[in-house]
């Protein structure tokens, strides 16, 4: 079983980038309103509440603001607003520059995006095959692959890793899985620190209980 709580994305979801916004501007005195136009530059991570974003003024200053919200349609259709925010990217352009076009960047050497081998894993030409959870076949998903284990080495117990499930010579899987615990055989390969594969066989304890398994030398 999975635990945790949901991810919230609202920071990442609620505007688009350079959306047009209204924000809350508190160098602004009465009587003139606080909330000012300018762009939504995406979240301010690490710095106020979840929501705080960063917003770039009409002036190119950046700010970072919690108090924020999108333009309503009727804002977006008004006339008056359109010249306003014709007025703020002409007034932004003039603080920051014209925009770069591509003969400017044609020059940069990382202008082209790179093309790069793919990346293979090293599979000695087998695909692996793990199928979902829901639907998995005993006997090639197995929730111990991949996890450490509490193992007897002599009078102690030590923390080693289960790496795979044994394979005999002709390549099967050693052993086969059993929802009865006594007759569950699997035997699988765990290594030690000091890079020993051993082979081990789970066998459950003496009530057949799989709360307190560990995985034993064959």
């Amino acid at each position: 079983m999975v635990s945790g709580e949901t991810a919230n994305i609202s920071s990442i979801a609620e505007f688009k980038w350079y959306e047009w916004v209204m924000f809350r501007d508190t160098s602004i005195s009465f009587p003139d309103s606080k909330m000012v136009l300018g762009r939504d530059l995406g979240p301010a991570l690490d710095i106020g509440p979840a929501m705080t974003r960063k917003v770039i003024k009409r002036n190119g200053e950046i700010v970072f603001q919690s108090t924020v919200r999108s333009l309503t349609p009727d804002e977006m259709a008004d006339p008056v607003r359109a010249k306003e925010r014709e007025e703020f990217c002409e007034t932004l352009n003039a603080a920051l520059g014209e925009p770069l076009t591509e003969d400017d960047l044609s020059s940069d050497p990382d202008y082209e995006t790179p093309e790069l081998d793919s990346y293979e894993d090293e599979t000695n030409g087998k695909v692996p095959f793990v199928p979902d959870i829901d639907g998995a076949d005993a006997d090639t998903y197995d929730q111990y692959v991949g996890a450490y284990v509490e193992l007897p080495t002599g009078d102690k117990m030590q923390t080693r890793k289960v790496i795979s499930r044994k394979r005999g010579a002709d390549g099967d899987i050693k052993g086969v899985a059993n929802t009865n615990p006594i007759l569950d055989l699997r035997t699988y390969e765990v290594e030690f620190p000091d890079g020993e594969v051993t082979e081990y066989i789970d066998f459950p304890d003496k009530k057949g209980s799989r709360s307190e398994t560990r995985l034993h030398r064959s």
